[in-house]
């Protein structure tokens, strides 16, 4: 429980510090696998050359010194120790506020196992079992830690509580070890055990367990990337597919599973499709539709892998052996998605290759008929698919029926392939590949440039029926340009001058060539086009990759055509702006986006405070807050009626007025710090007064509750 709970606990305490990136979470979760690796490193070099005596005193000593280094913080200076490289500061971060007490916690589940084993317990001659109860303390953790910690509990609060509980988990070891070691007879028994392995195990052996280990490992971090960054960046979607992913665990190491491996085997195939296509589909799928599909899909599969690691699991006399391969394809798994993927993938290549990979791995089955029910699911399918062919009458209709004709028809070639001729794993995953394959060959866009950066993967798209240059970084689009010469310089999707925006532009006191305006989020660059001559724009961009294409001419020339002077600063925007001059700004804009919403660590007091003092008197704060599933609205309204000043909203429903002029709709919030400054907004009936609602707090950097805002579908 401890283990799993700090997990998010402290990822919600480095978010403030790197830009609030779904990558920060990934490098989190690889850490703490790095860390539980070297636990399960120590469980396995320590049963086999120390004495038991020698054990204990020693994971004695390490339970004091970790309740010693108690609370949990982290340090805010070395996150400045290597800006440069996001990755390494997060790592520097983790090993200095956790490393101890996370590395003192993975090995105690593995030595305590090892030895119940060794003790005249009447289970102990298969101590696995232990393994599931250990992860169901997880399960509760990660489940309890957004509905019943995160809501009530600063983080601060959090941290003494968690250390309280180190402390009594510490006593409770310390007395299993004090009772193991009276017993005399256990005690020579385990020395008797420690010695040569009579049957050592095999090489291939081990590398099956890595693999087994590895593919549901680096598909956790494949899938919730995916989540978070191509959906919405929600925290709780952080813990729920960990949580999946521990779940399995304790399902499949339990006396009694829940589901059998036989079951999950037959259906396995039945899910490898489905999340895999709907990253093709046009458009931005729905959260309620496309997030049960993807966390069913990851769970099948999880379980099909670590239910082949149960049946291969060894003799309990080489638990700890078991226990550090499996650690060690936990590591390599987060490596290849956090660390390897980045660099030499420039899409989310991994997702479709670790799903693959699932397939490959799964045991050969006997040759049989097929199940009368299946006969009758394939017949339901074609009919369905026959269905939509006959109704495609226009062109995103043929699309939608390709795909139904590519997904149904491709589920049933693999249940084909595995009732009836199924016997190598290879058959399935090789047909799968070649779906996919044909799926990349129907949907692909014109892309005129696509690489990745840690803060997630970034297309230029071309819409020739639009004559349009669009930015998307997922699924979300950030910023678009026209390839018509006479509206070239206009700002297009959520900045058009039409929009919220010119009316926001159009309060700032100062005269036109002599505002100055920060700009927090660069996008493709499109708002220096309000800019006039001897006007100043600072855009404050945490991604060097957005940075590069905004000024690469091939791809948007907003930037090259601006009349205005600009700059652009590399960074998180909060840090970079605690450190300007103040006041500086006329008007202040936060458009930065992390997936479809701004970074939670961007909508706090402290960050609130900041954002005042860089404003001259007479200025405000503009937020865009566009979003499909978090209504931020009453977020903002707290922070603007803590710093005594006021608001307005309005959400824009605006729809294309031509094909060229590409306009979304948006919600933006603007704030001062008296209403003589907002008089142009207060007499517009399409802008409303934010009135603060009593029920949700004011954000710190010590408390946020992301849950509390979510749109769930039975609200609207």
């Amino acid at each position: 429980f401890l283990l799993f709970c700090v997990q998010p606990m402290v990822g919600k305490m480095i978010l403030p510090l790197l830009g609030g990136a779904p990558a920060v979470w990934n490098t989190c979760l690889l850490f703490f696998q790095a860390v539980l690796l070297l636990g399960y490193l120590y469980a396995y070099l320590s049963s086999r050359w120390l004495p038991v005596r020698v054990q204990v005193l020693i994971q004695g000593i390490l339970i004091a010194l970790a309740v010693w280094v108690q609370p949990i913080r982290i340090e805010p200076t070395l996150a400045a120790v290597s800006s440069a490289s996001p990755i390494t500061s997060v790592l520097l971060l983790l090993l200095w506020g956790v490393g101890l007490p996370f590395l003192v916690l993975s090995t105690m589940s593995p030595l305590l196992q090892r030895w119940f084993h060794a003790s005249r317990h009447a289970e102990s001659g298969d101590p696995y079992f232990l393994y599931s109860a250990s992860n169901l303390g997880s399960l509760i953790a990660l489940l309890g830690y957004p509905f019943l910690i995160e809501p009530f509990l600063r983080l601060s609060s959090q941290s003494h509580l968690w250390r309280l509980g180190y402390a009594v988990l510490g006593g409770l070891v310390l007395a299993c070890l004090f009772l193991f070691y009276k017993q005399e007879e256990t005690q020579e028994a385990f020395q008797q055990e420690s010695g040569p392995v009579a049957n050592p195990i095999q090489w291939k052996t081990r590398l099956h367990w890595v693999l087994l280990s590895l593919v549901p490992s680096g598909l956790l971090l494949a899938v919730t990337n995916y989540l978070t960054r191509d959906l919405s960046p929600i925290p709780l979607l952080w813990v729920v597919p960990l949580a999946l992913y521990i779940g399995s665990f304790a399902i499949v190491f339990a006396r009694t599973p829940l589901f059998s491996h036989e079951t999950m085997l037959r259906w396995q195939p039945f899910f490898l499709l489905p999340p895999l296509a709907l990253y093709f589909l046009p458009g931005k799928n729905s959260l309620w539709l496309e997030l049960p599909i993807q966390l069913v899909a990851f769970f099948v599969h999880t379980m099909v892998c670590h239910g082949e690691l149960v049946r291969h699991r060894p003799h309990p006399q080489r638990l700890t052996d078991f226990y550090l391969w499996i650690a060690v394809g936990g590591v390599l798994g987060g490596a290849f998605v956090t660390l390897l993927a980045p660099v030499v993938f420039t899409t989310v290549l991994e997702f479709f290759l670790l799903y693959l990979a699932v397939m490959a791995l799964r045991p050969p089955m006997p040759r049989h008929k097929p199940l009368r029910f299946m006969q009758w699911v394939y017949i339901f399918a074609g009919m369905i698919t026959l269905l939509v062919a006959g109704m495609a009458t226009r062109d995103m209709v043929i699309i939608i029926t390709v795909s139904t004709i590519a997904v149904v028809g491709g589920v049933a070639l693999l249940g084909w392939i595995l009732l009836r001729r199924g016997s190598q794993p290879w058959h399935v995953a090789g047909s799968a590949a070649v779906l996919m394959g044909l799926l990349l060959l129907v949907f692909s866009p014109r892309i005129l440039f696509q690489d990745r950066s840690f803060f997630g993967p970034v297309r230029v798209m071309h819409n020739e029926l639009r004559q349009l240059r669009i930015l998307m970084h997922g699924v979300t689009i950030h910023g678009a340009q026209s390839e018509d010469s006479v509206i070239a310089r206009e700002p297009l999707t959520y900045f058009h001058p039409t929009g919220p925006f010119g009316t926001i532009y159009s309060m700032i006191p100062a005269p036109p060539g002599r505002r100055s305006v920060g700009i927090v989020g660069l996008g493709t660059g499109s708002l220096v086009m309000y800019g006039q001559e001897g006007d100043h724009f600072t855009f404050y961009e945490i991604d060097p990759l957005i940075a590069r294409i905004a000024q690469e001419e091939a791809l948007f020339t907003y930037l090259t055509l601006a009349r205005c002077q600009w700059r652009i600063v590399l960074g998180d925007a909060r840090l970079s702006l605690s450190r300007e001059d103040e006041p500086r700004f006329d008007w202040l804009v936060l458009d930065a986006f992390s997936s479809d919403s701004i970074p939670s660590h961007l909508l706090t007091r402290e960050a609130m405070q900041v954002y005042k003092d860089k404003v001259k008197p007479g200025g405000g704060v503009a937020f865009h807050i566009t979003n499909y599933y978090l209504d931020l609205r009453p977020v903002l309204a707290a922070l603007i009626t803590d710093v005594g000043w006021v608001g307005y909203v309005r959400s824009d429903l605006r729809r294309v007025e031509s094909p060229e002029r590409y306009i979304s709709s948006s919600t933006w919030v603007v704030a001062a710090a008296s209403l003589d400054l907002l008089v142009k907004v207060a007499n517009d009936p399409g802008w409303v007064p934010l009135d603060r609602l009593p029920s949700i707090p004011v954000w710190t950097d010590d408390y946020s509750n992301l849950a509390r805002v979510i749109e769930w579908p039975w609200s609207r």
